[in-house]
């Protein structure tokens, strides 16, 4: 299993700009 406390803050931080950016392009498609 991962450990969550090892992975790195920026890491994270990508990984949640990344899904609002998905989220973003399905909902309001241009």
């Amino acid at each position: 299993m991962l450990d969550i406390k090892r992975i790195p803050i920026p890491a994270l931080i990508g990984l949640l700009l990344t899904a609002l950016f998905v989220l973003a392009a399905i909902f309001a498609p241009w």
